[in-house]
């Protein structure tokens, strides 16, 4: 290109030639490892939330059922006579 406005690679100094792919390299490396490093954080807490939540859940539900079979246990003697 003629005229001076584009990027001329020959105007440039060897330090900005070395310089620029350095920083483009390091910028997609950083770019990268977020995005990947966000993904698996995710991940990972997904996994766990279910876990932890379903251990919690079982347990809720079967002491809602024994409290349930308890509770009929006691109405059912309360209410029905009981043979001598």
């Amino acid at each position: 290109m003629t005229g001076g406005t584009m990027f001329n690679l020959e105007n440039t100094s060897i330090r900005w030639k070395t310089a620029i792919p350095i920083i483009l390299v390091i910028s997609v490396g950083v770019l990268l490892t977020v995005i990947i490093t966000g993904l698996k954080t995710k991940e990972i807490v997904l996994d766990e939330l279910k876990q932890s939540s379903m251990m919690r859940v079982s347990d809720t539900v079967l002491n809602s059922l024994v409290a349930i079979r308890m509770r009929w246990q006691h109405i059912i003697a309360a209410t029905w006579p009981m043979p001598n």
